[in-house]
Parts: structure tokens; sequence; C-alpha cells
């Protein structure tokens, strides 16, 4: 990209990324709640994975690319986190420093997507 993207584009994507995780959601291909309870033990950064417990308490790998690693290293090195510990922490209300739990997680989606327009 060349020039910076615009703020309808951004409300666009957020829209679409909206629309595709409530059908993955609905579909049962994922289910949010998945992505709050990964601890710190369930990542591998120099594989670049995670593991991850789903339906009927199976385990499986979920890989990424070099730029969520990236976003991954740069976000916890905000603060240092046990093997145990969450590795989204909820940043308001009463729960502020514990795992973010899904509707947390469905609000701060809502919260970037307004910030965007």
């Amino acid at each position: 990209m060349t020039r910076p993207v615009r703020p309808r584009t951004v409300h666009t994507y957020h829209g679409h990324l909206r629309t595709f995780f409530r059908w993955l959601i609905q579909e049962g291909i994922l289910e949010a709640s998945e992505l709050c309870c990964l601890k710190m033990s369930d990542l591998d950064m120099s594989a670049r994975k995670c593991t991850v417990l789903g339906k009927g308490n199976k385990l499986r790998a979920i890989f990424f690319g070099r730029q969520t690693a990236k976003a991954l290293w740069n976000y916890l090195r905000e603060e240092e986190r046990k093997p145990g510990s969450p590795i989204f922490l909820s940043d308001r209300g009463s729960s502020a420093g514990e795992a973010l739990t899904r509707s947390g997680l469905f609000q701060l989606i809502e919260r970037l997507g307004d910030a965007a327009c």
C-alpha cells in the first residue's frame, strides 16, 4: 500500500470481519471462548502455533504467520506472564487484568470498529 486506508474502508473491513466471525461461531467452526481460554502454555512462538482444546476435548494446532507472531510479541512484551496465565487480558471493569471473556472480546471488537470510523 502506498497511501493510508480511509476510515470508511476500515469500517467496511470491520463489518465483514464481524459477520465472518459470527458465521464461524454459528456454524460451530470456532467458539470465541476458545480464544479467551488460551494460556501462555498453549503458545509456541518458535513454531508459530497455538494448541487449542476444542469440542469433544480434542486438541488441535492453530498456526499463525509472521505478522501475527510479531503482534503477539509486542502485546506480550507489555508485562511478564507465567505459563498458566491467560494470553489475552481484560483491560476494563472489575475483571481488569484477568482473562478476557467472550463478551469482553466482542466489546473490544466493537470499540475498535467504532474508533476506526
